[in-house]
């Protein structure tokens, strides 16, 4: 058997892994390269045929992971996309997104998307190559072992990062292959963390794993929702606006559920009017509203009164762009825009309107890459260019890194564990920044339950015969 490791080695975006054995050829995800660095990777021919693939099988919506499934068919993928029923429904979203903003051109040549949080190149694929990919979806279910034939069968288990997310474990011609795909962390919100699922009855022969933040071990996220919580209070009571640049799938529902209880508990003023700017985003939250299965039963108990999770009274959606205009005028709000990393998008109007003002705040939740407008922010530039504008930055930046969505190394090593070892052979640390797997790779072998298995950082494009 051999694997070629086509993206997300080395770095963090990408993710593609090609899997050969005798007649059978298959793809473990298609994610486009974000980031100025490798951005260039994605106008760049395919390293096989993909007339050639039996099937790709997905683990979950994200661009990175799920972003060139359009290109390959553009360029004659035949095959099945499996993948779960909530990242189906996501992806239906997400893609469509992604090849629309591709089809509008502006005089930079960069195109901006809110199924990503970088900016998006353009030229890759249109809507009907997306329309085309979407009819290649057959959903699976978690746990369900799915032959598709004799001797290659896969199943989908949970992997706790964000709504249908799985780790993928592969059999084929009796080798046994574990895919990590992107590791949700202990304390997860909305969705059930991993560590809820029995599953020492897989063992893998090998194990591709993320190692995203190798060596870290990450704040508690109920501080970083009291400070969140505490900023909204200060800067409302003082009439003036808080910013929050969110990304529309995970994040966003995160923070409309923690509002929600919040004003339920009367932990925020019961009169400060919340707006969710992303139509993309009120699409992601009708669609996690609608999979409520999939979602953690905890909030239903603790909270019966409250009838609905992602919606409540002091609630608006903001669907047209003249309406996103007209929220300049109101003071003492606040406002969830996209992108994440305020790389484009209507946050930008938002930030470009409020941030020379000391009494307003911004308050970024996610990771906020090299070259972002959200990293220059909060690395504390006073001056900023946005749309043409020189903006002088008054208002407080925060920056709140408890709301990751991704383990830590702990939960990265618990993750691991969780799954019989007997006949484990080798891991290789994929989806991170070398010196972060490097990390990771030390942990494994300091644990005196993993410092047996022999451990690989694969280079971008590097095969092995396993």
């Amino acid at each position: 058997m051999k694997i070629s490791f086509l993206g997300a080695a080395k770095t963090v975006t990408g993710s593609c892994y090609l899997i050969e054995e005798g007649s059978i050829r298959l793809l473990i995800d298609c994610g486009m390269f974000q980031g100025l660095d490798v951005e260039y990777l994605n106008r760049e021919m395919f390293k096989f045929d993909p007339k050639s693939l039996d099937c790709v099988i997905l683990t979950h919506a994200h661009i990175d992971h799920s972003g060139l499934l359009p290109k390959l068919v553009k360029h004659g993928f035949q095959g099945k996309i499996y993948l779960t029923p909530p990242t189906s429904g996501l992806c239906n979203l997400l893609l469509l997104d992604a090849a629309k903003i591709q089809e509008i051109n502006d005089r930079h040549d960069r195109h901006y998307s809110e199924a990503a949080p970088f900016a998006m190149p353009g030229g890759l694929y249109n809507t009907d190559d997306a329309l085309n990919t979407l009819g290649k979806f057959f959903s699976v279910p978690f746990g369900h072992r799915y032959e598709i034939n004799p001797n290659f069968a896969f199943t989908f288990v949970p992997a706790g990062h964000i709504l249908g997310a799985a780790s993928v474990y592969l059999e084929i011609h009796g080798k046994k292959l574990l895919f990590s795909g992107d590791i949700g962390r202990m304390e997860q919100a909305l969705i059930y963390g991993f560590y809820k699922y029995e599953v020492k009855s897989y063992s893998p022969d090998f194990v591709i794993m993320e190692s995203l933040y190798g060596g870290e071990k990450h704040l508690p996220r109920e501080q970083s929702v009291r400070e969140l919580l505490d900023i909204i209070n200060r800067t409302t009571e003082s009439n003036g606006n808080v910013i929050i640049p969110t990304f529309a799938v995970q994040r966003t529902q995160e923070l409309l559920e923690i509002f929600n209880i919040a004003l339920q508990n009367s932990q925020v003023n019961k009169n400060v009017q919340f707006y969710l700017d992303s139509p993309l985003a009120i699409a992601v939250t009708k669609l996690y509203t609608s999979a409520s299965e999939y979602l953690d039963k905890n909030f239903s108990q603790k909270y019966p009164n409250l009838k609905q999770r992602f919606q409540f009274e002091n609630l608006r959606f903001i669907t047209h762009y003249r309406r996103s205009l007209k929220l300049s005028n109101k003071r003492g709000i606040v406002i969830l825009a996209g992108s994440g990393m305020a790389d484009g998008g209507r946050v930008v109007s938002h930030l470009r309107n409020n941030l020379s003002n000391g009494i307003n705040a911004a308050v970024f939740v996610g990771y906020q890459a090299e070259g972002t407008l959200g990293r220059k922010l909060v690395q504390g530039e006073k001056k900023v260019l946005i749309k043409e504008k020189n903006v002088r930055v008054n208002a407080p930046i925060n920056y709140l890194t408890g709301f990751s969505a991704h383990a830590d190394s702990l939960a990265l090593l618990k993750w691991l564990k969780g799954y019989s070892l007997n006949n484990l052979q080798q891991i290789f640390l994929v989806h991170a920044e070398l010196e972060r797997s490097l990390k990771f790779k030390n942990e494994i072998s300091q644990n005196p339950e993993t410092n047996k298995f022999k451990v690989e950082i694969p280079n971008l494009n590097q095969n092995y015969s396993l």
